[in-house]
């Protein structure tokens, strides 16, 4: 299981979420995996390039290494209605995290960027421009959902996937938004995973961070020290995912 954790918001000029440091710890407390998302400030002053430094220097003074961050392309109302400017935006916030070397944890490679959008938020906001040179490797995190709630969801696999915009497959859908559970409203993801799921330790390329966020692009679960709370919280999330499967399966 893998919580989505906004780390940016664009309220203002745009600023590091404060609440996602300890959405993050708790995360890692239950045995989730961690993946971040930034939510841009496009039109402010701050260029794409300042705002990734900007999140990422807040994470890593907070012993939390990155080795994936989604960047959410959506709602074009949000966005200058300059496709070419838009582009130029994205392309520096990836390239900036591309150029990053942490040597406080030693991350000799740089930062991943995923995109979140669909086919017609990326057409408005670039008019299917293309962002890098390698645009078609950029792990997709796609949403397609009819509205809000559970009923408005659509199936948890990928069969509506069509290319668009250079991007050629998915990693990540959003099924399903705005669902609560126990009071607590979220959305839902099925994600691609090659590999079998474990808990590996935290001594490996990024030995000195107590946690690291976003593995999911490099096909392995997040790296944090194995509590004997997660293994003991093991058994129970799978049990509340397959509860959740058989509820899905009722719905769809």
């Amino acid at each position: 299981m893998i919580a989505f954790i906004r780390v940016y918001q664009s309220n203002g000029n745009g600023a590091p979420d404060n609440d996602c440091i300890a959405n993050i710890y708790n995360a890692i407390n239950e045995g989730m995996g961690v993946e971040i998302y930034v939510e841009p400030q496009p039109c402010g002053t701050k260029s794409g390039n300042d705002q990734f430094r900007e999140v990422y220097n807040f994470l890593t003074t907070k012993n939390i290494a990155v080795k994936t961050i989604w960047i959410k392309i959506t709602s074009p109302i949000t966005w200058p209605n300059n496709q070419k400017n838009n582009i130029d935006f994205i392309n520096g916030f990836i390239v900036e995290a591309w150029a990053r070397f942490n040597l406080k944890f030693l991350q000799k490679n740089g930062v991943i960027t995923g995109v979140y959008t669909n086919w017609y938020d990326w057409q408005q906001i670039t008019d299917n421009g293309q962002i890098t040179y390698n645009q078609g490797q950029i792990p997709l995190w796609y949403w397609n959902v009819i509205g809000s709630g559970l009923d408005a969801a659509t199936s948890p696999t990928f069969d509506d996937f069509r290319s668009f915009g250079g991007f050629s497959a998915p990693m990540v859908k959003q099924y399903a938004q705005n669902i609560c559970f126990c009071g607590i409203c979220t959305s839902l993801n099925v994600f691609v995973n090659k590999t079998i799921t474990k808990t590996l330790p935290a001594n490996m390329i990024l030995e000195m961070a107590n946690v690291t966020v976003g593995n999911l692009s490099w096909m392995s679960p997040i790296m944090a020290k194995s509590s004997k709370k997660q293994r003991k919280n093991k058994k129970l999330i799978e049990k509340a995912v397959n509860n959740r499967k058989k509820i899905l399966s009722l719905v769809y």
